[in-house]
């Protein structure tokens, strides 16, 4: 499989994982999804999980508390990640074992809470 082909595949299970992952829109907020939430941006010094307090009060500044837009959100950088696994694995490999690495990482099931659940944009974004 040449370059072309690989990346032709890889966007074929990128779709393919935004579809397995597009029931989550429609759920609400579950367990600690909604602890921690305030109407002030996350404080100055960034605590360990800044990043992710960030986004998520970003997110909440923009669209509310909406949580369709949070677990879109959690797809979107899960999908963004398989795209960084496709390009450092093809850089180190053949474009058919980059695909493969990619395919792995985004439809194995480990990663299913951490795209599912708002809280596991920590997950994500590590």
């Amino acid at each position: 499989m040449d370059a072309r082909g690989a990346r032709r595949g890889l966007v074929g299970v990128l779709i393919l994982t935004a579809g397995l992952y597009a029931p989550t829109w429609g759920h609400g907020f579950v367990y600690e999804d909604l602890q921690g939430w305030s109407e002030a941006p996350p404080s100055l010094p960034l605590p360990g999980r800044g990043v992710t307090s960030w986004s998520q009060y970003l997110t909440w500044r923009a669209v509310g508390l909406d949580p369709a837009w949070f677990h879109a959100g959690n797809v979107g950088v899960h999908v963004l990640n398989g795209v960084l696994v496709y390009a450092i694995a093809a850089s180190l490999s053949t474009p058919l074992a980059a695909l493969l690495a990619a395919t792995v990482f985004l439809v194995h099931p480990v990663n299913t809470t951490a795209v599912a659940y708002v809280s596991g944009r920590a997950d994500l974004l590590l």
